[in-house]
């Protein structure tokens, strides 16, 4: 998203806010370019005003790669109480308040290569910005899977044939434990085998993109 100006950023822009949802999660945003320019002025204002909806876009994006975001509709009456960002551009956490409720939200990028300090980083920050234990919401790309099956049996993989980044899926598991999160899709649909993205070539490798929130018997 560093290209300002562009027909493709444009595309980009209309695209995300025609979907004129309350709050939307982005990752891998990349709001510099190689130069180390970065785009975020016009970018904020091409989400502030534009033809679908107006957003607040808060983001943790500092280089050409990774990087997350989350757009805050405006006419929602949002309002951020507090935020959590890690250095490397993996996750931003928002304490907000709507309607008298709070909440924590949180964008996430999940890294490729095994890395325990992501989870441990990510944990202390919940603590920090949750002390309360309000309804949490971690959506974005999580780069391992939910399920622990093997391919043939993973609804969360399509493929593939060893599990992304097994490690992760432990880490990722002990956390919806400790803090008794659940995937809604999955509970709703345990062995349903659906995909928010398809690449061009049907033989690429894909696995599902991953949203937690406390499980339903909380709300």
């Amino acid at each position: 998203m560093s290209d300002q100006g562009s027909f493709n950023h444009m595309l980009k822009v209309y695209g995300i806010t025609k979907l004129k949802t309350d709050i939307i999660f982005m990752s891998d945003i990349r709001l510099c370019n190689a130069r180390g320019i970065t785009n975020i002025l016009p970018l904020e204002q091409s989400f502030r005003v534009n033809p679908y909806s107006s957003y607040n876009f808060v983001h943790n994006s500092h280089s050409n790669k990774r990087g997350v975001g989350i757009l805050l509709k405006n006419n929602c009456n949002f309002t951020i109480l507090q935020e959590e960002r890690d250095e490397q551009d993996n996750f931003i956490l928002l304490r907000v308040t709507k309607s008298g409720e709070t909440f924590v939200i949180s964008s996430i990028y999940g890294p490729n290569r095994v890395c325990p300090e992501f989870f441990v980083e990510l944990r202390n920050s919940l603590s920090r910005i949750n002390p309360n234990n309000s309804p949490i919401v971690l959506g974005g790309d999580w780069n391992c899977t939910y399920s622990r099956l093997g391919p043939n049996l993973n609804p969360d993989m399509l493929n593939m044939v060893n599990l992304p980044n097994a490690r992760h899926t432990d880490l990722l598991l002990n956390i919806c434990e400790d803090l008794e999160l659940a995937d809604p899709f999955r509970t709703k649909n345990p062995n349903a085998k659906e995909f928010t993205v398809f690449p061009s070539d049907p033989l690429r490798k894909i696995g599902q993109e991953l949203t937690f929130s406390f499980s339903p018997e909380q709300f």
